[in-house]
């Protein structure tokens, strides 16, 4: 069942906007350049990552794991991990937006001169994190 405050499970992005779209989430915890946030009313966690320029277009990705689990992976390396995690989620998902947020994200897109999730090369390996918690937990 979708959530009427941040329509999770069915939404797995927030693009960039002027202000947070779903302003009633709440921080669950913070990190290097990253930030978790919590749904009050479904308990769906948001990883949340400002881009440039000036850290000023922040992005949502919908993370289906728990706190614990965003705490093992940022501490791994400062939070490297998430962020490409994070970066390459942006840019599989981006299509995925509502027109005007697309826009938005296109405006983006012109304003950083290349410097965003979608337009940045990525590490050609996919990050599994299911699989990497797993492997964490077996070590």
């Amino acid at each position: 069942m979708e959530c009427n405050n941040c329509e999770a499970p069915k939404r797995k992005i927030y693009g960039p906007h002027k202000k947070r779209p779903n302003k009633d989430l709440e921080e669950a915890d913070i990190g290097n350049w990253v930030m978790l946030l919590r749904c009050p009313k479904c308990e769906k966690l948001w990883v949340s990552v400002p881009y440039e320029p000036y850290a000023s277009f922040e992005y949502l990705i919908l993370w289906d794991f728990t706190k614990e689990d965003w705490r093992m992976i940022h501490d791994l390396d400062n939070a490297s991990t998430i962020h490409e995690w994070h970066g390459q989620s942006v840019k599989d998902l981006w299509s995925t937006l509502p027109d005007n947020e697309r826009e938005s994200v296109l405006s983006h897109r012109k304003r950083s001169y290349g410097r965003n999730p979608i337009d940045i090369p990525q590490n050609n390996e996919k990050i599994d994190i299911n699989s990497l918690i797993k492997k964490i937990n077996y070590d």
